[in-house]
């Protein structure tokens, strides 16, 4: 913990940012010191003094997991082809959210994107569980708008319904900051392009996102002029507002 927020000290630029990622790095690399250990990484990561701190570890250290599902170097022993929710379903309540956001990752690279049935995989789930599923399905957006395109990206919000298409913007507009460095431009084609009903959230989102980037006031008027009708929605005017 120490070590990330002295990350803090050496740029100029967003330090929240810089901090999440040495945390998340920390559950990546607990996963190479116990030898792909998830639950003994997991509990290294239980260390961390804050929730949220706690949870961006977890993030590394499933990501990880992910990874290794399909590596054959040091494949996985923490997932099993007849159970697709597992591990997730034999955690500690505390550790199943972040595990199944990441577990959406998993389902879409062995599916090979198969948005459709992921979407129907997260719905048998309950609660905060299948949200957070939902946005795992979001955050893998940033990498398909970069193989594919950020129109096709921006149509798979558009697949479920609307309030599940919410949670799947939220989890693609900070993967899509993180993805392109803070720059919005790519974000405001996200938004210009997801279906209709979805358009005022996402620039609500956008909006938000941009302000926790730590964007002037000024950057963040700049970002939202860009949304034409949805301005004031993008600035904070609007009933629609963010879960997470």
């Amino acid at each position: 913990e120490q070590i990330c927020n002295d990350s803090k000290l050496k740029t100029n630029l967003n330090q929240t940012q810089v901090f999440n990622e040495c945390e998340h790095g920390m559950g990546h690399a607990f996963m190479f010191l116990t030898d792909s250990d998830l639950p003994k990484s997991l509990d290294y990561c239980d260390r961390q003094s804050d929730r949220q701190t706690r949870e961006t570890c977890y993030g590394g250290a499933f990501m990880e997991n992910s990874t290794s599902s399909t590596n054959g170097e040091h494949p996985s022993k923490w997932i099993k082809e007849d159970d697709k929710f597992y591990p997730c379903n034999i955690l500690d309540e505390h550790q199943q959210n972040q595990c199944y956001l990441y577990q959406a990752n998993y389902w879409l690279k062995i599916t090979t994107y198969d948005f459709v049935g992921v979407f129907k995989s997260c719905s048998e789930l309950t609660g905060s569980y299948r949200d957070y599923c939902v946005l795992g399905i979001g955050a893998n957006l940033a990498g398909f708008s970069t193989s594919r395109s950020v129109g096709e990206a921006a149509a798979v919000c558009g697949i479920p319904a609307i309030d599940v298409g919410r949670t799947c913007i939220e989890g693609a507009i900070p993967s899509l900051l993180a993805r392109y460095g803070g720059e919005t431009e790519k974000i405001q084609e996200f938004c210009d392009a997801v279906s209709f009903d979805l358009k005022e959230f996402c620039f609500v989102k956008l909006g938000k996102s941009a302000e926790g980037w730590g964007r002037s006031k000024d950057d963040i008027n700049e970002i939202c002029n860009g949304a034409g009708t949805f301005e004031q929605d993008c600035l904070g005017f609007s009933e629609l507002q963010p879960k997470f």
